[in-house]
């Protein structure tokens, strides 16, 4: 299956690209970092069920991460909460405007001391339809959430569902899991302007 995908370049206001590479730290030297945040969107060619326009989200980190993903609304908001990390991305400040629609703007914070979160804010009830894990290329390791508009009622379940996840807990960094195997990203940066198209509620599965 072969998927193709267009990077947005202009991501926040300021500008940046959503990417950076580590500023040491020796606070943080046995501890995660968020090295960079990308979205684009994408298109799986040969398959029907995603041919509806998909916003793919990586969030890269220095060691593999157990992430808890969660679904907020009044606003909308994809929420992603990862053990013992930091925000180490160079020349991007951990809060911005996106503009590239589902989202529409990011922030970073600590819900509480060991804990980091991220927080993606959504104009529409977007769910994440596929999350995998993808080893270092040229960079860190990326947790993927590819993420489509299919209406109120198919965000409302799939809150309900990734609601029963675990929160991860903190663990030294010897014993950090690796990540999940997975077909390589492959990207080609672009402008892109499309927007996301609203679909109609699916059954839950």
């Amino acid at each position: 299956m072969l998927v193709v995908v267009v990077w947005f370049t202009s991501a926040i206001l300021s500008g940046a690209i959503l990417s950076g590479a580590l500023m040491p730290s020796s606070a943080h030297a046995a501890e995660n970092s968020i090295l960079g945040l990308r979205l684009g969107v994408i298109g799986v060619e040969g398959d029907a069920a995603q041919s509806e326009q998909t916003l793919r989200v990586v969030i890269e980190t220095r060691t593999p991460v157990t992430p808890r993903v969660t679904l907020l609304h009044d606003p909308y908001r994809l929420v992603v909460d990862m053990p013992a990390t930091h925000w180490q991305v160079e020349n991007v400040p951990p809060r911005g405007i996106l503009a590239k629609p589902p989202a529409r703007a990011y922030r970073f914070g600590k819900p509480t001391p060991d804990m980091g979160r991220v927080v993606i804010e959504l104009d529409a009830p977007a769910i994440p339809v596929r999350r995998f894990s993808l080893p270092p290329e040229n960079g860190g390791y990326r947790l993927v959430l590819d993420l489509v508009d299919r209406g109120a009622t198919a965000f409302s379940v799939a809150a309900k569902v990734l609601s029963r996840e675990q929160m991860p807990v903190s663990r030294p960094l010897a014993n950090a899991s690796p990540a999940l195997p997975a077909e390589p990203l492959s990207a080609t940066v672009a402008a892109s302007n499309g927007a996301a198209s609203n679909r109609a509620a699916r059954k839950g599965g």
